[in-house]
């Protein structure tokens, strides 16, 4: 009984030994630094290391992570990720990634809304020019010409423009900010004329009140 209990336990071990290795060797688990996937011999260069262009493997790179390997995976033509049978997100040739789109145009093309908790937008595009003295502010009576004639704030996109091309953002918050800047100078100027006004209008109160005191 023991004989075969032991035997028993000797061909269980051999048999999960078999499996392991013929499991490993089929690529359904793979070493370090080693592909799986479809046609294994095709294979590109990347920081040193040959990587297949249709697979998936764990890589010993520490160019960028230094924790410890990442995971690599390569679709040559791009790649689309899938829920019920329905294209999620895709990742073209170019590496355009599209969500809700299967032709994404940008680098993140989002057909749908987007919820962030904050979006950093970096813009060369700012408007303190509006300050320097060489900025040529235009006079009240130009810009309201220009909106009776066109509808709209000079350099601000009108409704047609923004409904074909949309908004850049960086652009826009740069563009009201140059805005909101000119209308802060119109303010000032409107301060100072209204204390000009208020100057006047003591000394001739002043010269009003000596006049009725002279009589």
């Amino acid at each position: 009984m023991k004989k075969t209990l032991l035997l028993l336990s000797m061909q269980l071990i051999i048999a999960s030994s078999f499996a392991q290795i013929t499991y490993i060797q089929h690529g359904n688990q793979a070493p370090f630094n080693q592909p799986i996937g479809a046609n294994l011999n095709d294979r590109f260069l990347h920081n040193g290391v040959q990587m297949a262009h249709y697979g998936i493997g764990w890589y010993t790179d520490y160019t960028w992570s230094g924790i410890g390997p990442s995971m690599w995976v390569s679709a040559y033509g791009g790649m689309k990720f899938f829920t019920a049978e329905i294209p999620r997100l895709t990742i073209n040739v170019s590496g355009n990634i599209g969500i809700g789109t299967i032709s994404p145009e940008y680098k993140l093309d989002v057909v749908g809304a987007i919820r962030a908790h904050e979006i950093l937008v970096n813009t060369q595009k700012w408007a303190d020019f509006v300050f320097t003295p060489q900025y040529k502010l235009r006079a009240l009576s130009e810009v309201e010409m220009f909106i009776n004639e066109n509808g709209h704030l000079p350099e601000i996109p009108t409704v047609t423009e923004v409904e074909q091309n949309g908004i850049n953002v960086g652009d826009i918050q740069g563009k009201l900010l140059q805005k909101i800047e000119e209308l802060t100078l119109y303010i000032i100027e409107q301060d100072k004329h209204s204390k000009k006004l208020e100057a006047k209008i003591d000394e001739l109160e002043r010269s009003m009140k000596n006049a009725e005191h002279d009589k």
